[in-house]
């Protein structure tokens, strides 16, 4: 373990400020809640169905049917809040995300702390998370963005801060598991965690059984949904079954910005007219194999759509907010609307542009750190490999505007590694 034991004295003009900048922080969310109303559209309102059939014990279904088209933990912890509160309210599920952004936020602390190694960086990297626009408006969405974030800061934090294979290994491989069952690309991502713990310790040893010990409990936590799945739906599906209808809707002759799209039926498929793909688990396996067909006759085209997807997620991503966070807020003039727009996005820019430097700048520190006897910086690699993680994810399947949301806090980590020369 690697917390402080005990304050001193002269920590509390700094405990003070990070105090003020959290609460301000839950403030601020406290008050978007209560004065910005927004419709939950799409696969929002998607996930407040499936929790309020939860809660009332019809399981996790639409339409009366039950389904896996995307994963089941946040419908799950949500209809667990509406049971515990006896309501089906949207204020509910926002109250949820007020509590696990403010915990994520709190989390940041030493997770900034440790990475950063310098207390005013730290109070800056902590105030940029409490204030960038999308991590208080998602608050407002019935959405995994708020949970999965906080899912993620805790394995980052268990990772950093706790080395006892006996009780913390375990904890990283449950908790990377809740992740995949709430994204399931998060199947991957135990890769990114083996990488961190070699490129720390450097004991191959202790990191083959690192690697067993996380893969291994991510799989128990997941199982019993995958025995669902098969008893249900007759095949093998880990997460959901929508993984064939992603690729195949963002790769295609008709897709021209990488980016969701209308549904299109291919011509070999023959489906029937207004199908509902979120219940019909029989189609994935076609659309997977239209998608991969598509994919490996047209690979320089597949490259450029997943170029676009990582420019459209991280550099032209304003919309977002304006769109599922605040769809029924009287703005009033267009004039306003565009205003708001153009300073997520510079914010936006700004923070994605500072990933891209930091990430194009650590590549060799990466691949020098590989080899045993070469320390390297902790914090760097944490955002190298997290921050080119998401962005393979994006590229090869989907690109949306939310989906920068949980890297966010890396691009803050890569900010506050600029150097300032001092005159």
């Amino acid at each position: 373990m690697s917390l402080p034991s005990r304050i001193k004295k002269t920590d509390a003009p700094y405990i003070a400020c990070i105090a003020a900048i959290i609460l301000a922080g839950i403030l601020f969310r406290i008050l978007f809640v209560i004065n910005v109303p927004t419709e939950q559209l799409y696969d929002f309102a998607a996930y407040k169905e499936i929790a309020v059939n939860i809660k009332n014990g019809l399981g996790h279904s639409l339409g009366g049917v039950p389904v896996a088209w995307q994963g089941p933990l946040y419908p799950y912890a949500l209809g667990a809040f509406y049971r515990l509160f006896g309501t089906e309210s949207d204020l509910a599920g926002k109250i949820l995300n007020i509590i696990l952004s403010s915990l994520t936020l709190i989390l940041s602390v030493p997770v900034y702390g440790r990475l950063i190694k310098s207390r005013g960086r730290t109070i800056a990297a902590v105030a940029l998370t409490a204030f960038l626009p999308a991590n208080i408006a998602y608050v407002n969405v019935l959405g995994t963005e708020v949970i999965f974030a906080f899912i993620l800061f805790v394995i980052i934090f268990l990772q950093l801060f706790y080395s006892d294979r006996y009780l913390s290994y375990p904890v990283i491989g449950a908790m990377t598991g809740l992740a995949a069952l709430t994204k399931p690309f998060m199947l991957a991502f135990p890769a990114v965690l083996i990488l961190l713990y070699w490129l720390k310790y450097k004991k191959a040893r202790a990191t083959l059984i690192f690697a067993g010990v996380i893969i291994s409990c991510a799989c128990a936590v997941i199982a019993p949904w995958v025995f669902r799945n098969y008893r249900l739906f007759g095949r093998f599906i880990p997460v959901s079954y929508n993984g064939g209808y992603v690729q195949f809707i963002n790769n295609n002759d008709k897709n021209h910005n990488g980016l969701w799209m209308d549904h299109l039926e291919p011509g070999t498929l023959n489906l029937e007219p207004g199908i509902n793909v979120k219940t019909s688990p029989e189609l994935e396996p076609l659309f997977a194999e239209e998608a991969g067909r598509w994919i490996t006759s047209n690979l320089g085209e597949f490259l450029k759509l997943g170029f676009l997807r990582v420019n459209e997620t991280f550099f032209d991503n304003a919309y977002d907010i304006p769109q599922w966070a605040m769809n029924r807020a009287e703005l009033g003039a267009e004039r306003n609307a565009n205003a708001i727009s153009a300073a997520l996005a510079l914010v936006n820019k700004l923070l994605a542009a500072a990933g891209l430097v930091f990430v194009i700048s650590r590549f060799p520190a990466f691949f020098k750190g590989l080899r045993p006897g070469n320390a390297v910086s902790e914090g760097d690699m944490t955002a190298f490999l997290t921050i080119l993680f998401f962005a393979a994810v994006i590229f090869v399947s989907e690109g949306q505007a939310r989906y920068a949301f949980p890297v966010f806090p890396f691009f803050v980590y890569a900010i506050m590694r600029i150097k300032v020369p001092v005159s």
